[in-house]
């Protein structure tokens, strides 16, 4: 599954992906077709840092970070926020320090490839994924982009 680190310490192991802030902060700067399509292209490489909802009571430690932690067949009790519509949004980040950002509880945390985080936001029917919620370089994937992505798709720029 690309499980690579579980461990309460928030987050214990340092995770980076330069290439991918290089793409997005271009995306900022061009906001051009062929800025987006680099994101698309280093998401598809990197790997990223998914909080874990508590295992004993299912939710995360702090009640403002989880609406639900259903596996939803995926193994992962995942930290997921809802949308107005009621739809799940699974979070992830790109480093540690966006991780830091977001929360400096202890939560637990899984490491994931890219493969493996679009397809769990997919498995949790997540009409969204947020990266980097916090900052910086809050970055907003919808259920197509996901969908494309899970099948290892460029999404349609």
């Amino acid at each position: 599954m690309g499980i690579h680190h579980r461990d309460k310490s928030w987050p214990k192991a340092e995770l980076s992906n330069p290439r991918l802030l290089a793409a997005m902060q271009r995306d900022i700067d061009e906001r051009t077709p062929e800025a987006e399509a680099l994101v698309f292209k280093e998401l598809m490489r990197g790997r990223f840092l998914v909080p874990l909802a508590d295992e004993e009571n299912g939710q995360a430690e702090s009640e403002t970070h989880a609406d639900t932690s259903e596996t939803n067949g995926t193994g992962l009790p995942i930290i997921t926020f809802v949308d107005d519509g009621e739809h799940p949004i699974v979070i992830a980040f790109t480093d540690s320090d966006a991780c830091r950002n977001w929360s400096t509880e202890d939560l637990r945390y899984a490491i994931l490839d890219s493969g493996a985080v679009f397809n769990l936001a997919r498995g949790h029917g997540a009409a969204g994924l947020v990266l980097n919620p916090s900052g910086p370089m809050r970055t907003e994937l919808t259920a197509d982009e996901i969908e494309a992505l899970a099948e290892g798709k460029q999404p349609h720029v």
